[in-house]
């Protein structure tokens, strides 16, 4: 259950989770990719490569948190009649916090390919050939 202040009424208000029915999910999903992505990290301490792939692994949880957010503050409106005031600023931490993930793996992306990490691996090709 979330709980939202409602300024029409002294109490809170608590929605049910059957209102929140897309957002719940994508943020259920973004949950386990940040966790995927954390525990890929923790495994790959000396493999620059996977550290890569896991930060763009938690950049698209990101990327879905956001959505969920979004969504979950719509469907609380829906619900109550109003936005929750809580929902911009979760947004746009969100927001803030994803610009940070974005350089955060740019600049991964350029000291893997600085050092040359992709060209001392061998290349496996996709296709099998005869």
């Amino acid at each position: 259950m979330v709980q939202y202040p409602n300024p029409t009424l002294t109490s809170n208000t608590t929605i049910p989770p059957n209102v929140l029915k897309l957002s719940g999910p994508l943020a259920r999903t973004g949950n386990i990719l940040l966790w995927v992505g954390e525990t890929i990290i923790l495994i790959s301490r000396t493999n620059q490569k996977m550290k890569l792939r896991a930060a763009e692994i938690k950049l698209t949880a990101g990327a879905i948190l956001i959505i969920a957010a979004i969504i979950e503050g719509q469907e609380a409106k829906s619900y109550t009649g109003v936005l929750p005031k809580e929902n911009p600023s979760k947004v746009i931490g969100s927001v803030i916090s994803e610009i940070g993930a974005i350089i955060l793996t740019l600049i991964l992306f350029y000291e893997i390919s600085l050092a040359g990490a992709s060209s001392q691996e061998p290349t496996i090709s996709p296709v099998l050939s005869d």
